[in-house]
């Protein structure tokens, strides 16, 4: 008899575990598309935005732009936490090298 409650509160965590899994799925779903709903409301609003703002916006992002001789390198003043699937030494800064000048 004891083997059989043994296993009924097994299955009741598990089941318990699952649930709560289950929840927090739908939850990182729903932020997820919060997020892409603000990101969506974010383009369009800077789309109407006059160059003085879009400039400003840029300057409370970028710490700076490094030019280099081949490349151009931006460094972003805040940096985003890599996840736990993300490998920890993925370079986060964004790189222009379509940017090498053709004339030489």
């Amino acid at each position: 008899m004891q083997r059989v409650k043994d296993r009924l509160t097994r299955e009741e965590k598990a089941y318990e575990q699952r649930a709560e899994a289950e929840q927090q799925a739908k939850e990182h779903a729903d932020l997820l598309a919060d997020f892409e709903t603000f990101s969506n409301r974010l383009k369009e609003g800077l789309e109407a935005v006059d160059f003085a703002t879009k400039r400003k916006i840029l300057q409370l992002l970028v710490k700076r732009i490094e030019v280099g001789t081949d490349d151009v390198q931006i460094v972003y003043k805040v940096q985003p936490h890599p996840g736990p699937n993300s490998p920890q030494q993925r370079n986060l800064q964004h790189p222009l090298n379509s940017l090498r000048s053709t004339t030489g």
